[in-house]
């Protein structure tokens, strides 16, 4: 090849090696770019991913819409709790808040009587001065005369005593010697005047008072006496009239009502009567508001939480009388929320 032609090549294949060049550097450019285009899409989909699960984890609003069945609590109304003060005072409100009676506790047959102390019942036990009165007669001893008896150890020695006792050769000799010998025997088997000197000590009766006790006859005339005892139907019949007596001499009053809260289908009113308050009536008004007044020396000592119906729908709620005689419907449960037409206020509550 001639010189020519080969530095005529030669410039070609520089032109061609700059152009090469060229394109790569371009590609290189272009490679970059897309590089940091790419890193930087990458970079903005994990920001996005960050952001939209920390959004997820922090909502409180329930994204999964979880029910109440899914986590087993399906049973559970949504209605309002009781708040923990307030529900401590409820169980400890020892004044019966629910109304319980005799029967329902098995006491149907419980007189409301005074009963004695704990000290009272204990002391009577221990008491052993014969506090009811128990004849020997009672008890099975009606022959048994309030003489000294010999002891066990007494009656051991005197019954082995061989001088004041004879043997069966000594009986047999007397016996052949004195025929009387048994006449003297059933003598003194006859006394009645305590010959061997027995003392109550001896034959268990020493805490026994040495008086006089009620004869059964005695016993008897007093327990059938009917001018002064009484008998169940009169008992009856006499607590029945003083109730009805009572009751119908009670002072009835209104209930003083506040903040919108009106008289239903009967007027509320109160009444105390002996150691009882009753509230009768028809209230209608909005719950967790103070709906009226009772004078204090009507309202029970503490104040009263109490259960109430609902009407114009079934359930119930919660009637709060405060001790300064404000009263307080709380915690309705109604069955049909949208048919509530009020509350009826018939409750008897125990003063103390």
């Amino acid at each position: 090849m001639s010189s020519s032609k080969f530095v005529g090549q030669l410039k070609q294949n520089n032109i061609q090696i700059n152009n090469l060049k060229d394109s790569l550097s371009r590609t290189e450019k272009h490679m970059t770019d897309y590089e940091k285009e790419l890193s930087n899409e990458i970079n903005s989909f994990m920001e996005r991913q960050n952001f939209e699960l920390k959004s997820h984890t922090e909502d409180i609003n329930n994204p999964h819409k979880v029910t109440k069945t899914q986590i087993g609590l399906d049973k559970v109304l949504n209605v309002e709790q009781a708040s923990k003060t307030e529900f401590d005072l409820h169980a400890s409100n020892i004044e019966n808040p629910h109304n319980v009676t005799a029967a329902q506790i098995g006491l149907s047959n419980v007189l409301n009587e005074k009963q004695a102390t704990k000290v009272e019942f204990d002391d009577h036990v221990k008491n052993l001065s014969n506090p009811h009165s128990v004849t020997k007669e009672q008890i099975g001893l009606g022959n048994v005369t309030n003489v000294e008896q010999a002891s066990k150890t007494n009656f051991d020695n005197h019954a082995s005593d061989k001088t004041i006792h004879v043997s069966e050769d000594d009986r047999n000799k007397w016996n052949t010697a004195e025929d009387n010998a048994k006449g003297y025997t059933d003598e003194h088997a006859s006394r009645k005047d305590n010959p061997h000197g027995v003392t109550k000590v001896q034959i268990g009766l020493g805490n026994v008072k040495d008086v006089e006790q009620a004869s059964l006859t005695d016993f008897n005339a007093q327990n059938s006496n009917s001018i002064r005892h009484i008998t169940a139907d009169e008992r009856s019949k006499w607590n029945s009239n003083l109730s009805s007596e009572s009751f119908n001499k009670a002072v009835w009053s209104n209930i003083t009502l506040q903040n919108g809260a009106t008289a239903g289908t009967r007027t509320p009113i109160y009444s105390k009567w002996g150691n009882l308050l009753l509230i009768r009536g028809h209230i209608v008004t909005s719950a967790d508001i103070i709906f009226g007044t009772i004078p204090t020396t009507a309202v029970p000592i503490g104040g009263s939480v109490n259960l109430v119906p609902i009407s114009g729908t079934g359930g119930s709620a919660g009637l709060i009388i405060y001790d300064t005689g404000e009263m307080k419907i709380k915690y309705p449960t109604p069955t049909d929320s949208s048919k509530v037409a009020g509350y009826y206020l018939d409750i008897a509550v125990p003063l103390q």
